[in-house]
């Protein structure tokens, strides 16, 4: 058999891995939720659950784990070095005008989508002024207060105040 019960309860742990087990391991391994493995299996969660949780299997992940990193990393090595021959070649079409325009402009695209610093959405709403809009501002505010002022020196009733609009 490939549990062994535990003092406490009803709990096993994983002696060795049995096929089952190596599913749920592999399953772990692709972030599969323990309710969804146990589902698709039709085990238990708590099967999932010491599997998942037991030395040994902890040992089988660690081991897994490692050779998808190695795998990963040799996978990463490949795209390096072909990365210049990939420069080489879509400079190559998009500097040649016998390459039809849809072809150079997607490589095109495709360069700035990769190599473009990324645009955040942002809310609200932004406007750019020169400096002949931002006098032009100032001067419309200046006339609006001058246009105010009576209104607000009849309202305070205050006619000693001098109000100095630069």
């Amino acid at each position: 058999m490939g549990r062994l019960p535990m003092r406490r309860g009803r709990k096993y742990v994983v002696q060795e891995i049995q096929e089952t087990h190596h599913e749920i391991l592999r399953r772990l391994m692709l972030g599969q939720k323990s309710v969804d493995i146990a589902r698709d299996l039709g085990v238990s969660e708590a099967m999932v659950s010491y599997t998942k949780n037991s030395p040994l299997s902890q040992r089988q992940l660690t081991i897994m784990q490692g050779a998808r990193d190695a795998d990963m990393l040799d996978a990463a090595m490949e795209i390096k070095k072909m990365v210049p021959k990939a420069v080489e070649l879509m400079n190559q079409v998009l500097s040649s005008e016998e390459d039809p325009l849809h072809l150079r402009l997607k490589v095109a695209f495709e360069v700035m989508e990769r190599e473009a610093p990324k645009i955040q959405k942002v809310e609200g709403q932004f406007a750019h002024f020169t400096a002949e809009d931002i006098e032009r501002i100032k001067e419309r505010s200046r006339a609006q207060v001058v246009e105010a002022l009576p209104m607000i020196e009849q309202k305070s009733g205050d006619t000693d105040q001098v109000v100095s609009i630069q």
